[in-house]
């Protein structure tokens, strides 16, 4: 591989002034056929070009036109992924350019991307906002040195809305990683206040402002921010940029669901270097009857509960009795959705091994005092045809004593299976175990208000206020988090590990889960595997603690209602027998800092609970908290 990027670098040495006007080296396409110039070896896929589609049954078009590829679905059903891709050999530990022009029908629906499979994280993804002409986008992404360098390119479309792909290029570069974030910086926009994303009735700002955190001066000479509005009931809104401010007339936003859509420019080549999606909901009336401050709690046997839990994996290589030590109370493996664990299905093999892992999972959970979360089969779930199979399959787990309940992933916003077959199976589950609850990672889609129980979701305040309205505020929230250090091979912080089980909690989340534990037990997954463990292994054992008080009915002492808060600090306060925690923090991209304060009662002893560290106070307790940060400060 070495000598042939030789070879490249000695035919085809070109400077490329790329985003932030800094030159640096790269050698010739690596693609084959990246002009998508017919003739086609396949019926309208270009050659070296293979078209792949995630159901059959799905209606698409993909086709050459306009000079490049023409591709999108047909109909309303069934609608996930249509993509044509190329496979390549990568060098590990190398830095690559890739730009692509494209272009598209002017419709918010459009939900499209062209991604990188098998570079070292799950993913390197650029996704695409509606562009009526024909427009450049250019990154960077580095080989992470522990992977083969197999890889696959994937230039698709997950909508109906038309989209043209054409002149798709990729360099192999003379950068290193640490050059990646210097050239093209990170692109960030965020709402100024949960007021400009989620907009009730009694708001009165004249704009829905946002604002691109943590972007220089010296960026804005050498970037262009532009951003655009998508309504869902009209055209597109070019809105006013300030500097690194944003501004959305309020008057422009309609009720419902609509989007802000932030685009960063090189001024040099006016390529598209970044973008960023914020989704905005506006309620012009409020429902009566919907407690909008009931925080739902996960209730077994009549219990409430505070579920922390962990996606343990694909398979069984983990320990039970670790996990629990760590903090965790409800685990998860992907490996529990298997059919071939019934005996009951002649066309389906009866696996033993599996059969027996799975029970001895949910011994060793009962043996422990902790439970396990079922995933039901994606055929159960998302075609009508195998609905008819649960009641013999719920059989081999609904008897379980630690059987938490049954979990179903992405069953609507990514693979689209139809409502009515959602509904059907959800029922039928309820209908042959209706102790158990359904729980769903999904969006808070009013559609499936009455297709599940729970909803596991990335919690935010506006998300948890949509979870109310949208499917009803008897539905408990469970924050899911990880996902970050799981694509990008990172560690995030400690301040970012501690804010996901503090800040949650204080929005209306009554569970935290961690995805994935291989994040902090496999160098192959994520290189920096041993921090990942120590910021979030800490934290889990922590927090368990408190996790019992947020779910108690124990009164607050009397001294409670003089916690002050000032600036941005949010906070709640939970108790436990003599115990009282005070759960606060500042919102990640909040635009100032917080400050809490309370009088100490004589013989008091104060901790920061998640950094086991005691603090001094003498009559009054003051604390200044910075954007990200979280603490639970443990009174007794």
């Amino acid at each position: 591989m070495k000598k042939m990027m030789t070879g490249l670098y000695a035919i085809c040495l070109t400077l490329s002034l790329a985003a932030g006007n800094v030159q640096y080296i790269t050698g010739g396409n690596l693609l084959k056929n990246g002009e998508l110039k017919p003739p086609c070896w396949h019926p309208d896929v270009p050659h070296y070009w293979v078209k792949w589609q995630q159901s059959p049954q799905s209606k698409t078009v993909l086709k050459p036109d306009d000079g490049g590829v023409l591709i999108h679905f047909k109909g309303t059903e069934y609608i996930n992924q249509i993509r044509f891709k190329q496979d390549l050999k990568l060098e590990p530990g190398k830095v690559y350019e890739f730009q692509f022009d494209y272009r598209s029908d002017v419709n918010p629906d459009l939900h499209a991307d062209a991604t990188f499979w098998g570079t070292g994280v799950f993913m390197r993804s650029w996704w695409l906002a509606p562009a009526q002409e024909y427009t450049t986008v250019r990154g960077l992404f580095h080989i992470a040195e522990n992977v083969k360098g197999n890889v696959t390119l994937t230039m698709q479309n997950r909508s109906a809305v038309r989209l043209w792909y054409r002149n798709i290029r990729l360099y192999p570069t003379s950068l290193g990683k640490k050059d990646i974030g210097r050239i093209i910086p990170d692109f960030n926009v965020h709402s100024v206040s949960s007021d400009d994303v989620f907009i009730t009735p009694d708001n009165r700002k004249a704009t829905a402002d946002f604002i691109v955190n943590g972007f220089s001066g010296e960026n804005l000479k050498k970037f262009r921010i532009e951003a655009e509005y998508y309504p869902s009931n009209g055209n597109a809104v070019t809105c006013r940029v300030k500097g690194r401010n944003i501004m959305i007339p309020m008057n422009r936003i309609p009720e419902g669901k609509s989007w802000l859509v932030g685009k960063l420019f090189d001024r040099k080549d006016n390529a598209l270097v970044g973008m960023k999606r914020v989704e905005i909901n506006r309620i012009m009336t409020l429902p009566s009857g919907v407690d909008l401050s009931r925080k739902e709690c996960v209730r077994i046997n009549g219990r409430k509960f505070f579920p922390i839990g962990i996606y343990a994996g694909n398979g069984w290589n983990f320990s039970v009795d670790e996990l629990v030590r760590q903090g965790y109370n409800v685990i998860h493996t992907y490996a529990s959705n298997r059919e071939d664990v019934c005996r009951a299905f002649p066309d389906v093999k009866f696996n033993e091994k599996a059969f027996r892992n799975t029970q001895k999972l949910l011994d060793d959970a009962k043996r422990l005092g902790v439970y396990v979360m079922i995933q039901l089969p994606h055929r159960y779930t998302e075609k009508a045809d195998f609905i008819g199979r649960f009641p013999q399959w719920l059989d081999v787990y609904k008897n379980h004593p630690a059987l938490f309940g049954y979990y179903v992933d992405e069953t609507r916003s990514i693979k689209n299976t139809p409502y009515p077959v959602i509904k059907a199976a959800y029922d039928a589950v309820h209908r042959y175990d209706p102790k158990h609850k359904w729980f769903a990672y999904e969006n808070p889609d009013p559609n499936l208000r009455n297709s599940m129980d729970a909803i596991i979701v990335r919690c935010s305040p506006s998300v948890k206020l949509l979870c109310a309205l949208n499917l009803g505020a008897d539905k408990p929230v469970i924050h899911c988090f990880g996902q970050e250090d799981f694509m990008a091979q990172s560690a995030k912080s400690l301040d970012h590990n501690q804010s996901q089980f503090v800040m949650p909690v204080i929005w209306g989340a009554r569970g935290v889960f961690y995805f994935i534990a291989s994040n902090y037990l496999s160098k192959e997954v994520n290189p920096e595997y041993r921090l990942v463990g120590e910021r979030v292994l800490k934290t889990v054992k922590r927090f368990s603690e408190a996790a019992p008080a947020v779910v108690s009915d124990d009164p607050l002492p009397a001294w409670a209602n003089q916690v002050k808060t000032g600036g941005k600090m949010e906070k709640a306060i939970f108790a436990l027998k003599d115990i009282t925690y005070i759960f606060c923090g500042v919102a990640e991209g909040a635009g100032e800092n917080g400050v809490l304060s309370f009088p100490v009662q004589e013989n008091t002893e104060i901790r920061d609970l998640l950094n086991a560290e005691t603090l001094s106070a003498e009559k009054n307790f003051t604390l200044s908290l910075k954007p990200g940060q979280a603490k639970i400060i443990r009174v007794k």
